[in-house]
């Protein structure tokens, strides 16, 4: 048997009187049935139930941090000066998502880090931070607010790297929810 976090007071009412669990214990996801008219919201529903059991799956077995890889090394004069390659690797988020850099890993350079119109970094000791991201695909002139004739059929996921002053542990609840449409610079920046 299983233990789990949802309990109703079973044992302190009087006999008869029935007490429910919350809705939160329940999960949701469609039925479906010969002859349903699918719709993009009920397919959309499926992936998210999915994507998120398997989320939940990665953080409760595995935890977060860095599976393999992701070594950060100065890149050579001919990638880039102040520069750094990300190694191929994988980790998890703290909300179970997989980071994976490719096979080839990453170039990351300041321009790449930095928000337009900040200002450059001082010189000093930095953290280099990896977020999962997504975006629609292809994308579009104003991907935030498409024309419906226009919307992308695609999500690609991947990641973004940020910078953070010191060499110190870093709390990723620290920052709230990221809430309506921003752009990759301002998700980033926000999280």
């Amino acid at each position: 048997m299983v233990g789990i976090g949802c309990f109703s007071n079973i044992g302190t009412h009087a006999m008869g009187e029935r007490t429910r669990t919350s809705e939160t214990c329940w999960s949701k996801y469609p039925r479906y049935f010969s002859d349903q008219l699918l719709t993009a919201d009920m397919l959309t529903a499926e992936q998210e139930f999915h994507r998120r059991q398997q989320w939940q799956l990665q953080r409760s077995l595995l935890g977060s941090g860095v599976v393999h890889g992701l070594t950060v090394t100065a890149a050579d004069a001919k990638e880039g000066a102040g520069c750094l390659k990300v190694g191929p690797g994988l980790a998890i988020d703290r909300w179970g998502r997989l980071l994976a850099v490719g096979k080839v890993g990453e170039r990351v350079c300041l321009e790449d880090v930095v928000c337009p119109g900040d200002r450059l970094p001082e010189p000093g000791i930095y953290t280099l931070l990896v977020h999962y991201a997504e975006r629609p695909w292809p994308v579009l002139p104003d991907p935030c607010c498409p024309p419906s004739d226009q919307q992308s059929s695609w999500i690609r996921s991947g990641v973004r790297f940020s910078i953070d002053k010191g060499c110190a542990e870093h709390d990723p609840c620290a920052c709230p929810g990221v809430h309506g449409c921003l752009d990759a610079c301002g998700y980033v920046c926000q999280r």
